[in-house]
This record gives C-alpha cells, structure tokens and sequence, in this order.
C-alpha cells in the first residue's frame, strides 16, 4: 500500500489556505483496508479536513480515493502537522506545514432585522426572521460564512446548548440572509435563540467576541 500524495505545504493564509488535495492509491495487487484518517501534530488543529473519502475505505488494485485538507491558522508563525494514514499494510505520515499571518481587519458580527415567534401546537415553537450578517471591520470580505442555531436555556453559548439547524450565507460587505428555523421542545423549556457566526471559525477577525448572537424567546 502506498500514498501517492501531492506536496502538503500551504501558502502564507490571511483567512484560510485553498483546499489542498492528497491521493492515496493502492499500487499493489492485493486489497487494502484503511482506517480513519487523522491529523496529528504541534499545530494540529490549524489544519482541517474537508473531505474525506478515504477514512474506513478497503482500495482495490489501482484503485484510489482522496482527502482535502485547509490551513486554518489562529496566530501567526510557522505551523506544522502530519496527516496520518493507517492501513492494514502500513501507517504514513505526510508533513503538512504553512504560515499564519493573521493581520485582518474584518470583524463579522450579526443582528436580526426581523424576528417572529409562533406557537404550533403544544410543544412546537416555529422561529422566522431575517439575519442580517455584516462586517464591521475596516477591511473588505467575500466569502461563505456557516451560522449555526442554536437552543439555550440560558443566555450565555455553550457546547451543550441544543443544536437545531444550520445555513452558509454569502457575505460582501453588509448582507443578509433568512433564516427560518423550527424549534420543538417539551413543554418549551427554551428561553433563547443562540446564533453563531463563522461556526467552523474560519475566517481570521480582530474581534471574536461579538459573533454570537443572544436573543429571548417566547415563553
């Protein structure tokens, strides 16, 4: 089993690298099986996979599959990693490395211009309205943001909070987008609308700390 792989160094990344793409063909005769690809190393989690099509995948003769990774650097400096591939041959291990240069002036933040709650039924909330997401920062941005919803008895965010829908909106300068969401819970225990801004923390801002967005729902 062998991995033939184009190079893994990215370019210097203000927001976030193009994907890069790795191959991994099995040259041999025999069937492989892979195991689940991972990303190990000092700086590990600057970079992230995309798509993967390999992880779990027994590769025939001849037979290949790829994986996409970005360099999505939180400081500055020189970064490095590996993409770890395990099979039932062998275990390879790609050098991935890249350097953060994080000097943007782009602030993304978010507020609903419109907002509307509504019972349905006994235990469904049903939440519509329209998000308006914008930059604040000096510094121009085009780019595909991913707002998550999210569920809350209390008004501060947490990995715990309900996760209830999902959306990516194009952003160019000040946009907005719709967001309609269904929420059901038992006797609405509920109290908040949680949204955040650039889920997959993607993109490179000098202010973090206003992309969540809280607000009160209907009791």
């Amino acid at each position: 089993m062998r991995g033939k792989f184009r190079h893994g160094d990215f370019p210097h990344s203000i927001f976030y690298s193009s994907h890069q793409t790795f191959t991994i063909k099995n040259t041999g005769v025999i069937s492989h099986a892979l195991g689940g690809l991972a990303i190990s190393g000092m700086n590990s989690l600057e970079f992230l996979m995309v798509n993967d099509t390999c992880s779990w995948k027994t590769l025939d003769p001849a037979q290949s599959c790829i994986v996409e990774i970005v360099f999505v650097p939180s400081t500055e400096g020189e970064k490095s990693a590996s993409l770890d591939v395990v099979s039932d041959e062998s275990t390879i291990s790609v050098p991935l490395s890249g350097v953060g240069v994080i000097t943007s002036s782009i602030d993304l933040t978010g507020e609903w211009q419109s907002f509307e709650m509504q019972k349905v039924g006994r235990d469904n909330l049903q939440v519509k309205g329209t998000f308006l997401v914008k930059n604040n920062g000096p510094e121009y941005f085009r780019g595909t943001v991913k707002l998550t919803g999210y569920f809350s008895n209390d008004d501060v965010y947490s990995s715990d909070d309900v996760y209830k829908a999902q959306k990516s909106v194009n952003v160019k300068g000040r946009q907005g987008t719709t967001l309609n969401v269904n929420f059901t819970a038992a006797g609405l225990t509920g109290k908040y609308l949680i949204v955040v801004i650039d889920a997959d923390n993607i993109v490179a801002e000098y202010d973090e700390d206003n992309n969540v967005v809280v607000s009160p729902m209907m009791r």
